[in-house]
């Protein structure tokens, strides 16, 4: 490590030594209150449950830093998120990190203070995880493993299998924010109004539904290939079909305007702050009050229904225009925009 501290330098043969400073140094520090300390390879959690719930995920977002988050905030929300989507409370985190060589220590400072303040609004648990650097052009600043814990809270879980026709799509909040700011960031495209990522946790919502006794049928966050690639894949679990109205997409002014100059799909765009709820008719209003009253949700709106399924054409997503016959909406078939969680 050079002598000013400002930049990560491998230590050949003294690895050990390179990590445990960085981490009392680095990243404990901003983990104060959320980190569980442990003087042995495994962890021991103070708690047990008979209804587990278990995720984990990698972040490489390119770049490491883009407006409304960064990887840090970006790992712990989409973890968290995924059990969030089971109906589970998250309850504690693992995290690891791979480093390149030449990575500003204030970078990993400030990666680690967005990691525990997440942590610290989700009254999350970190206990375990792994460092590691690797040589210069090897790693690309940083990488990011998580892996979850979470408890089922009471009542049914929702999932693709509860979905039947005629229960309502809503989503929580816009489209296609985090996917397009990510992409702008990176290729340093100017609009006159600044976009920010929609990136947060999805789990106080969804307690905040559970809380009123609203049976949610199926949730979904709307990360890697959006709405469509989301909608896509219920359909193919479920055997159900959906059908989506495009006059009731949510979009902020600035997105929309960027989608249309840049030739890009909304439905396409991942979003790493808003969910697709399914619930019964008569839970629509409700939901939406509870959605709408908390932040980022505002926008919160119902924008389809699930269908019964054509046993001649399968399940499948139908986009509906304000004008002529509904098109098939298929997944993202290739990785429009990588890297972008």
């Amino acid at each position: 490590m050079n002598q000013d501290n400002s930049r990560i330098i491998l230590a050949h043969g003294n690895g050990g030594k390179l990590q445990a400073d960085l981490l009392a140094n680095w990243i404990f520090p901003e983990w104060g209150g959320v980190v569980l300390p442990a003087d042995r390879d495994s962890q021991i959690m103070p708690w047990s449950s008979s209804q587990l719930v278990m995720s984990t995920d990698s972040f490489v977002v390119d770049p490491l830093f883009f407006p409304g988050g960064d990887i840090g905030h970006l790992a712990v929300c989409g973890t968290t998120n995924d059990l969030a989507m089971s109906g589970a409370e998250p309850r504690f985190l693992m995290c690891s990190f791979i480093l390149e060589e030449g990575l500003p220590l204030n970078d990993l400072r400030r990666v680690a203070r967005s990691i525990g303040q997440v942590a610290r609004e989700l009254k999350l648990q970190i206990v375990g995880g792994d460092l590691k650097v690797v040589e210069r052009g090897k790693g690309d600043g940083m990488f990011i493993n998580t892996s979850g814990v979470g408890c089922l809270r009471g009542g049914k879980t929702p999932g693709p299998e509860r979905l039947r026709p005629g229960q309502r799509v809503l989503v929580s909040g816009d489209l296609g924010r985090h996917g397009l700011v990510v992409l702008l960031s990176r290729e340093g495209i100017q609009f006159t109004s600044e976009l920010q990522s929609d990136c947060a946790p999805l789990w106080p919502a969804v307690r905040a539904l559970q809380d009123a006794a609203i049976d949610l049928k199926c949730l979904r966050d709307l990360t890697r290939g959006g709405l469509a690639t989301a909608l896509h894949e219920l359909a193919q679990s479920s055997g159900q079909s959906f059908l989506i109205h495009e006059n009731h997409l949510p979009l902020l002014e600035p997105a929309r305007g960027a989608c249309e100059v840049l030739g890009i799909e909304a439905v396409y765009l991942a979003s790493e702050g808003t969910m697709l709820v399914v619930v019964d008719e008569e839970d629509v209003a409700p939901t939406l009050e509870i959605l709408r009253a908390r932040s980022g949700h505002q926008l919160a709106c119902e924008i389809g229904q699930v269908v019964s399924t054509n046993p001649d054409l399968g399940p499948e997503t139908r986009l509906q225009a304000e004008w002529g016959a509904p098109r098939r909406l298929g997944p993202l078939l290739y990785e429009a925009l990588p890297r972008i969680c």
